[in-house]
């Protein structure tokens, strides 16, 4: 997927500019699930360098879980090619079904073109072992 940012927004509301992904709607969240997953992103030109910032929101917990990922804002320099990034955040409250529930990418930054080769996002249950096993997870 290619995104080209072509202008600035106002008072840098990067959220007004987002590509966002539902979780299953036969599937339910459980308070503490582990969300974690890989993005393979590069800076496609561009006159800045290419942001984006991860989040994953939830209706019930009012939009304002995006501060519970491990990463969040992501720059991009040109010419570096594919990166490999990893992440995870905590889900922080029940969501049924788990379709409520969105991991966003939000792009809106100084223009910029940024593609992302792959994404995948998956839950899983907050064993102590899972914890402990995100908690490992190297940033690139």
């Amino acid at each position: 997927m290619r995104f080209e940012v072509t202008r600035l927004v106002n008072d840098n509301a990067f959220w007004e500019i987002a590509a966002e992904l539902n979780f299953s709607s036969s599937k339910t969240l459980s308070e503490g699930d582990i969300i974690g997953g890989v993005i393979w992103v590069r800076d496609a030109g561009g006159p800045d360098p290419a942001q984006l910032y991860l989040a994953y929101k939830t209706p019930t917990n009012n939009w304002g879980s995006e501060g519970d990922m491990n990463v969040n804002h992501i720059t991009l320099e040109p010419g570096e090619g594919w990166q490999k990034i990893y992440f995870y955040g905590e889900n922080p409250v029940d969501e049924d079904p788990a379709s409520t529930a969105v991991f966003c990418m939000f792009l809106g930054f100084e223009p910029h073109t940024v593609e992302i080769g792959g994404l995948y996002v998956m839950r899983f249950p907050p064993t102590s072992e899972n914890v402990r096993a995100a908690a490992k997870i190297p940033y690139y």
